[in-house]
């Protein structure tokens, strides 16, 4: 049915959940650190890192801060849903998102670079409080940057 939404399912995982993840099949694989496969030091700039790992955005945050300390900017997937079934705090992510890049956006659909508006990334994390709230598995996409007008 959708052959993208591949995840990540840790030992402390609900087993059930909103999509049925309890009936799909899975697969036992070995994973390496996000910092164990990226050489950072050898990336060009400017840098774009896009992440879309279906919950897992904080993993690769912890595990590869050099990446992300050197991106110019970063598009994400900020899905609440995701997030706290892999135990992480959606509120944390995008605070720690804050930290590293002091601009973002959330990227509406069909959003034409020209036309994004970035705002103080602390503003952006307070108006995605709320979303997701109770459950919900909508997700949004967000473009953060180290300066205000990247385009």
């Amino acid at each position: 049915e959708n052959k993208g939404d591949h995840r990540i399912r840790a030992g402390a995982t609900p087993a059930e959940g909103r999509y049925g993840e309890g009936r799909r099949q899975t697969l036992e694989v070995q994973g390496k650190p996000l910092g164990a496969l990226v050489e950072t030091a050898e990336l060009a700039a400017p840098l774009v890192v896009k992440m879309d790992i279906q919950g897992a955005e904080p993993f690769a945050l912890a595990t590869a801060p050099a990446l992300f300390r050197k991106a110019d900017l970063l598009l994400t997937e900020y899905w609440p849903y995701g997030l706290k079934r892999l135990g992480h705090d959606p509120q944390a992510f995008l605070k720690e998102l804050a930290t590293l890049f002091p601009f973002a956006a959330q990227l509406p659909d069909g959003a034409v670079p020209e036309n994004i508006t970035f705002k103080p990334s602390a503003d952006v994390a307070a108006r995605l409080a709320g979303f997701g709230a109770d459950g919900a598995i909508e997700a949004t996409d967000i473009v953060l940057s180290r300066v205000e007008r990247p385009f």
